[in-house]
């Protein structure tokens, strides 16, 4: 009864790493097929489901493939629909925003840095991608990457960070993956983390860069390169302590 009336709904639901086994499940697969299908029945006009770059039914990452479940479910429903899938998420407040940036000040980098491909794309990108998908028609029915314009390896990344928040890139020693996956075993303990077991499969098998035209195609929209992004929103102080 609460759809009744609106013509569109978003599902933003996502959480980063499990709690109890299952949850995956539950809050990406479970929850948005109920929410679906009550939208189908109160008439709702179209549903925007936000993804995760990579999502396919045999990604290595269960975070992927339980995205993958909801996207490849409302592709079934008759209604208007369509997926979004951003990559790393550039905005104040953003949990993986703080931990590059973070990162990119101290003097360790995961191994092959240097060899993985990110394409960061800006929270207000975002946000206007939602808006356009809400209303083009040459949206409906697609599957949409959000990716910045620019591919950086995951090492040029950190360099720009560290440029933009400390003045100058930094030397950083390679900590290996053996080392990563035994820090990400334990992010349950800190409820949002940005990292994960799962976040680290991500990011290391992030090796071949997305075309971002897609979104120009569909949405009318050219995310911002990280560079540019970077250059409108200046470091401070407080960014720094933060």
């Amino acid at each position: 009864e609460k759809l009744r009336g609106i013509d569109l709904v978003v599902n933003a639901a996502g959480i980063f790493h499990e709690r109890r086994q299952g949850d995956f499940s539950r809050v990406h697969f479970e929850g948005p097929l109920h929410l679906f299908q009550a939208s189908r029945v109160a008439g709702v006009r179209r549903i925007v489901q936000i993804s995760a770059l990579g999502a396919t039914s045999d990604a290595t990452a269960p975070f992927l493939r339980s995205k993958a479940l909801a996207d490849d479910a409302l592709a079934q429903f008759d209604i208007e629909w369509v997926v979004l899938r951003p990559s790393l998420v550039m905005g104040a407040g953003g949990a993986s925003w703080r931990f590059f940036r973070a990162l990119s000040l101290l003097p360790f980098e995961p191994a092959e840095a240097g060899e993985l491909v990110v394409q960061p794309i800006a929270i207000d990108d975002v946000c206007r991608a939602v808006a356009e998908a809400a209303t083009r028609d040459e949206a409906d029915g697609r599957v949409i990457d959000l990716v910045s314009s620019e591919p950086l390896s995951l090492r040029t990344y950190l360099d720009d960070l560290s440029q933009a928040m400390s003045g100058r890139p930094r030397r950083r020693l390679a900590l290996p993956w053996a080392l990563l996956d035994i820090l990400g075993r334990f992010a349950w303990l800190k409820p949002g983390a940005p990292v994960s077991r799962d976040a680290l499969r991500m990011l290391r098998s992030a090796r071949q860069p997305y075309d971002s035209k897609v979104c120009q195609l569909h949405l009318g929209l050219q995310p911002r390169s990280v560079s540019e992004y970077l250059a409108a929103n200046p470091a401070d102080r407080g960014d720094r302590l933060d």
